[in-house]
């Protein structure tokens, strides 16, 4: 078994185990099947992780250039915001942001 080590680039929601935990069973499962939906450490009990669209991944030793915002496909986007806003309800004071992470699967 080996460990795969990522950093990404995205934009969306960072998803703590707090948040996880105030969902009903059936939006965990959603939330857990969704595409957009990242853990960020596979070999933890957290479930702590990324709801977003993933812009650019750096596998290795190289550079990468970060995407313009106004190159984001905006109908993946609508759909990404619809998902989140059906799995945890709508918040008024959520917004969408830009992250960097980094992952271990």
């Amino acid at each position: 078994m080996s460990v795969d080590y990522r950093v990404f680039y995205g934009y969306g929601y960072e998803v703590s185990d707090e948040k996880i935990s105030t969902l009903a069973p059936e939006k965990r499962d959603e939330l857990f099947d969704s595409d957009y939906f990242t853990i960020l450490d596979g070999y933890s009990e957290s479930y702590k992780g990324f709801f977003g669209i993933t812009l650019a991944i750096v596998d290795g030793c190289e550079v990468y250039q970060i995407p313009v915002v106004d190159e984001m496909d905006h109908d993946e986007l609508h759909k990404m915001l619809a998902e989140y806003k059906n799995i945890f309800g709508i918040k008024s004071n959520e917004i969408a942001h830009h992250y960097i992470g980094f992952a271990v699967t």
